[in-house]
């Protein structure tokens, strides 16, 4: 099969593909591509002022410490 000029054997591994001139039995296994790991990404944090009461950055000044707190779920 032809693949970027050269006639031989390809494999995808992952996003790459491997050339091989001859067929190869069993094909590669197992896969060497192990995908990367994803996880969700942390929550959103907003922080809210007790004095003024509000959230950053509608209060752009805190005299008292910023509370974190958890943001809303998106709706």
């Amino acid at each position: 099969m032809p693949f970027g000029g050269r006639l031989g054997w390809w494999w995808v591994v992952g996003p790459t593909w491997y050339f091989y001139p001859a067929p190869i039995y069993p094909y590669p296994y197992p896969d060497p591509y192990v995908p990367p790991v994803v996880t969700a990404p942390p929550a959103a944090t907003w922080y809210y002022c007790s004095n003024p009461a509000g959230y950053y950055p509608y209060v752009p000044q805190c005299p008292v410490p910023w509370q974190p707190v958890q943001a809303p779920a998106p709706q």
